[in-house]
Order: C-alpha cells, then structure tokens, then sequence
C-alpha cells in the first residue's frame, strides 16, 4: 500500500475513520497487479453519495444519480461510487440503479473478470471471478454469463477486443465463441460514435494495432463502424511488390510506425482508395 499515491491512501484512511469501507477496483487494481502504473484511481464505497460530501472538501457530482462523485487531492481526481445494482439496461447503460450493501454484489456488474477485482485498505485483493488467474492466463473473460453482459452493453465487445489488443491477452475461447461470433446479428446503433471512437483510438495506440484490427474484422463489428475498411480484406494488388493483400498490409505497416494517432490514422487509410 506504501506504493499508491498519498491521494489513494487518504480516501482510504477517511473511509476507515468514518467506519466506511472504500476499495480500489477496476482498471486501477488491474494494471496494479500487472506492474503498469494506473492512469486513474477509482473506489467502489460503502458510504451513499451525499454522505461523501461530509469526508472531503472538494467533491464534485458528477453522476450522482448513479452513485458517483468525484474527490479531488492534491489536484488529482478520483472517482467514488456507491456499491450497487443496475437494471434494465438499454444497450448502453443501466436505466436505473440500486445501492447495496456489498462490494461482491457490485463487483458482478462489472465486464469482464481483470476489471472485477478489488483492493481493501490492508492492501489485500478481494477476487470473486478468478481475475488474477485470466490475468496469469493473458484471458479476456466476461464476469457472468457473457449475452447478458454484452446485452447490457455492446460497446464491451469492443472493450474486450482493445484489451486484447493493449494486453497481447486473448478473448476466452467459450466467450469468443458466444458472443463475439454472433456480432455481426447485433445492433450497434444506440453505441455513440464517440464512445467507439475512443475505443478504437486505444486500439491503434496499441502496442500491437494489428491485434485489434483483424478481430474487428473476424468479428464483422468493423463493418459497422467503418465498412471502408472491408473492401481492403482480400483485395489482391497483383504486383510483386506485395506479398499481402491491402488489409494486411495495412496491418504490417500500422504495427511499425510510431505510436501517435495521426500517423496510426494515415498508416490505416494510406491504401483505402484502392
């Protein structure tokens, strides 16, 4: 615990002091556990939103009709919510929610088994779904039964295939089989434009675009979001110069150059027009 940043560890001091548990979850706890500085902090808490605002002197409500509010330390944010359930998604978020009593009953919400692990303030790692194994194991697996997760979001298939793609981790082979095979049958329509753009924009700052690329093509979740691209997978270029067809030469080159988006995004579409 002597390791997190002062701001993680007063949080974790204010909840014990008030007798309210707060742990670290999600992304953090993952990237922790793979030796990779978290970018971001946040808690899964015992505590109701509004009680929040009594612990700490900047709080900010920035989704506190999902349990969420912001703590800034230091300068630094951190994101707390509230233990709960969701219900009745609608594709792309819960239509309501529930608080609960219990980090177990929160961590079930989440997507997949790397990103439902917590940490308490001893520093021990609460598991619940063998997340440190899928990790050992380089797994993407979906916490649960995977329709339902997908259902409640479809923008974690694309989540899913970023991780691989971030990671070098692989999708878990009964999930892929699921889920993944059948997502050219899904309706992607209610995911904004923005939200899988962020995503893809991960995918290309990867260490390994190409990961990425080619399970949004297997997947047919590529043609949705940008059909431009399909016309490249098989197109032969019939000169001796080219070993590979457009797509995967595409690939190669997107996997050597460097690692900022704009030139990721004219590696992507230097050969479309063909």
């Amino acid at each position: 615990m002597s390791d997190l940043p002062n701001g993680v560890q007063t949080v974790f001091e204010v909840f014990s002091r008030n007798h309210q548990k707060a742990y670290l979850v999600g992304g953090a706890v993952r990237d922790l556990l793979l030796r990779i500085t978290p970018q971001d902090y946040d808690f899964a808490i015992s505590a109701k939103p509004q009680e929040v605002f009594a612990f700490f002197e900047k709080v900010i409500p920035t989704g506190i009709e999902y349990g969420t509010v912001t703590v800034v330390l230091e300068g630094n944010a951190y994101e707390l919510t509230t233990f709960r359930k969701d219900h009745d998604s609608d594709g792309r978020r819960p239509k309501t929610v529930s608080f609960s009593n219990s980090i177990e009953e929160d961590l079930k919400r989440r997507d997949f088994t790397i990103n439902a692990l917590a940490i308490d303030d001893s520093g021990q790692v609460l598991d619940c779904f063998n997340g440190e194994e899928d990790l050992r194991n380089k797994c993407i697996r979906f916490v649960g039964n995977p329709t339902e997760r997908v259902l409640e979001d479809k923008l974690r298939l694309i989540r899913g295939i970023r991780f691989c793609a971030v990671y070098g981790f692989e999708i878990y082979q009964e999930d892929y089989n699921t889920v993944y095979i059948n997502a050219d049958q899904l309706d992607f329509s209610k995911i904004a434009v923005e939200r899988f753009r962020a995503e893809f924009d991960k995918i290309l700052l990867s260490p390994r675009p190409s990961i990425g690329l080619k399970l949004l093509e297997q997947t047919h979740i590529m043609d949705f979001f940008i059909p431009e691209l399909r016309s490249m997978v098989g197109f032969d270029q019939l000169t001796p110069h080219h070993y590979a067809d457009v797509f995967h030469h595409v690939l190669d080159v997107l996997d050597s150059v460097p690692a900022e988006l704009t030139i990721r995004l004219a590696a992507l579409f230097h050969h479309v027009a063909k």
